[in-house]
């Protein structure tokens, strides 16, 4: 007598396996985290060879950092920070880690960007986030060739953002120092140096009296180390998409320390009045952006502020 095989009941499972580029990324992950558990970095290797890369000649040491106006009248100030080229260096250099940047969104106002660094040896993830407005000033959207050139400096902000946040900033703090410093023309003649800037200012199309307003100085002689290292800074702003050269360096008119002119500020930012629509021609204005004989205008320290006395009607 022959068995019957035996019957089963019940609800099928079917067991799906993951997808294949899954299991290739994960198998990736995996080996890398391997990989970077057997041969952990260095951190005296590490300062050696970003040191070397950083300070190699003093165009790669000219754009290991940035500098930008933050603020606006009395309160505007000069911001200096390292650059994404220095994050670029110091990133190879740290070793046992990936990274990335992408665009989250692009609305009406803005884009979005998101950089992420992953260390494969503690196994810690950062992110870091960069919103860049695509409108300009008149509040028109940019072109969409503008909008891509801004996304692509969203992106690249966005990845310097999260590489900071994972190599501590005391390893890398000296080496920027040196860099600043080599880039600024350390050890030529001032008047080298000097000669130097004016060349790129002309290059670019940048007036010197624009320079000079931005710094508060009287001349070209009155330079110091400290303004060529600023100016170096918003030199590779400009070149990374940070700012504009007009943000920069604004025209001469609009203060002697780098205010925005009157002419660029909001209705609401300021009373309105004549002031507005002049030009500066060779008068200087107040902080403002008012000049003398002007209702609203403020005179230097130390200066009595005239006013016209209107004649009686008879």
């Amino acid at each position: 007598m022959t068995e019957q095989p035996e019957t089963f009941t019940g609800d099928i499972i079917e067991i799906t396996p993951p997808p294949v580029l899954e299991s290739l990324e994960r198998a990736q992950i995996d080996m890398q985290i391997e990989h970077a558990m057997r041969y952990p970095r260095n951190l005296d290797r590490f300062i050696e060879e970003a040191r070397r890369y950083a300070l190699h000649n003093q165009q790669i040491a000219d754009g290991c950092f940035y500098s930008f106006w933050k603020g606006k009248g009395s309160e505007r100030k000069l911001i200096m920070g390292k650059s994404v080229r220095l994050a670029e260096i110091c990133f190879g250099r740290w070793r046992n880690s990936r990274a990335g940047a992408r665009i989250l969104d692009v609305t009406d106002r803005e884009v979005v960007a998101q950089g992420v660094v992953h260390d494969l040896e503690t196994n810690t993830f950062y992110s870091g986030e960069c919103r860049r407005s695509i409108k300009n000033r008149k509040g028109e959207r940019y072109s969409p060739d503008m909008i891509t050139m801004t996304a692509n400096a969203a992106s690249s902000i966005a990845f310097r953002n999260a590489v900071w946040k994972m190599i501590p900033e005391a390893l890398v703090e000296p080496i920027y120092q040196d860099a600043m410093a080599l880039a600024a023309g350390d050890g030529k003649p001032m008047a080298e140096r000097i000669t130097a800037l004016q060349a790129w200012l002309r290059e670019n199309e940048v007036a010197p009296e624009s320079f000079l307003a931005a710094f508060n100085l009287p001349d070209f002689q009155s330079v110091t180390e400290d303004v060529l290292i600023k100016a170096h800074g918003l030199r590779n702003a400009i070149k990374q998409g940070e700012m504009t050269k007009d943000e920069a360096f604004p025209e001469p008119g609009a203060s002697a320390a780098g205010f925005a002119s009157y002419r660029d500020l909001k209705n609401d930012e300021a009373p309105n009045c004549p002031c507005a629509a002049q030009e500066p021609g060779d008068r200087v204005s107040d902080p403002g952006g008012h000049y003398e004989g002007c209702e609203h205008y403020t005179p230097p320290s130390g200066a009595k502020k005239t006013t016209k006395k209107r004649s009686a009607k008879k």
